[in-house]
């Protein structure tokens, strides 16, 4: 943009040096005591020595001219005439009503520059001069300043396009990652959460049973375990299919989650097993939870459901076993429990 104004500003210069020469010209011919030597005579280049007045005054200001080469031709031609109101030609009578108000009138035309000016009372000075050199510069000049807009404009565009695509890549990629947080929520739910029942996972199970272990490793945090198993839910299956036995085990993990705290942690285990644990619960307080997990599983298949019970395995964490002791422990409470006719709990009694 700098170089453009700068160009456009030399465009002006140039303009405006075209013309005070133009007008200097015409000034050093009204300091002549006999401007009528130019009546009608072309001075070209050869001409300038035999007119010394005008040359040595013209010499003093044209930027051409260099005062240790007087003797040679100058590289331009220049023209004056000297006209009368009468000998005034046509195609200059137009500019008459612009002399009424300025003493000259300035014009540049293709390959011109021309100056009419009042000499005296009733007389005009016609100068004419060869712009060439001068039309070839300014049309070059006004081609760079076309070139240096285009490519500014290019320069835009391609800014504007660049930051357009940079602004739609940031929202496709906003989108991809709201669209990924939203993709792995679900597969978190999916991994976490049973489908069918809408209790957790063995995954989520296994996670929240590691964190349990490390608290009461490092801070004596007791919490017990309760392994849940439907009694004779094969038969339930064969007797009314299984998508009446899920709705037995939907109804059944609902009933567990009423009745435990919302910090107990309530996982489908396996077919019909759930496995329930209770952070800073010690075995006694496992007990009563599970009786009353029993009882209230009782009543509410009898009202909505075929007849429904549930056996159950009791254990409190050990400091130190691992969590294959603990699941061997209460699996085998619960196989006791089925021996014992089921519809029962089991626990390890203390010494």
């Amino acid at each position: 943009m700098y170089g453009g104004w700068r160009l456009l500003e030399s465009h002006e210069k140039i303009k405006s040096i075209a013309k005070d020469e133009m007008v200097m010209l015409y000034k050093i011919v009204l300091k002549l005591s006999h401007p009528n030597i130019f009546h009608s005579v072309s001075i070209e280049n050869e001409a300038y020595e035999s007119q010394k007045e005008f040359f040595d005054e013209y010499q003093k200001i044209t930027p051409y001219a260099l005062a240790q080469a007087s003797h040679e031709k100058l590289p331009f031609a220049l023209t004056l005439h000297f006209f009368t109101k009468e000998s005034l030609p046509a195609e200059l009578q137009g500019d008459l009503k612009a002399l009424e108000k300025s003493p000259y009138v300035y014009k540049q035309i293709p390959f011109h520059i021309t100056l009419l000016g009042k000499v005296g009372e009733d007389g005009y000075l016609f100068i004419q001069k060869e712009a060439r050199n001068l039309e070839s510069l300014l049309r070059v000049i006004r081609d760079r300043v076309w070139e240096m807009g285009f490519i500014l404009c290019m320069t835009l565009g391609a800014l504007l396009f660049a930051y357009y695509e940079a602004w739609t890549y940031h929202r496709k990629k906003e989108s991809m990652e709201a669209e990924y947080l939203y993709l792995e929520e679900d597969a978190k739910k999916l991994a976490f959460v049973d489908t069918l029942t809408g209790v957790a996972s063995r995954l989520k199970l296994s996670q929240s049973l590691d964190d349990l272990i490390e608290n009461a490793k490092r801070f004596s945090q007791p919490f017990s375990l309760i392994l849940c198993d439907l009694d004779h839910f094969k038969r339930i299956n064969d007797t009314y299919g299984h998508d009446y036995g899920d709705e037995v085990l939907q109804s059944v993990a609902k009933v567990l989650e009423h009745n435990l705290r919302k910090s107990d942690i309530i996982a489908r285990w396996g077919g019909e097993e759930f496995i329930l644990l209770l952070p800073m619960a010690h075995l006694k307080s496992a007990i009563k939870t599970a009786d009353k997990l029993r009882r209230s599983i009782c009543v509410s298949s009898s009202d909505t459901l075929a007849y429904v019970t549930c056996s159950f395995g009791v254990v409190e964490y050990q400091i130190g076993e691992d969590t294959q002791r603990l699941f061997k422990r209460v699996d085998t409470l619960l196989y006791e429990a089925k021996k014992a006719g089921r519809n029962c709990i089991k626990y390890e009694k203390k010494g």
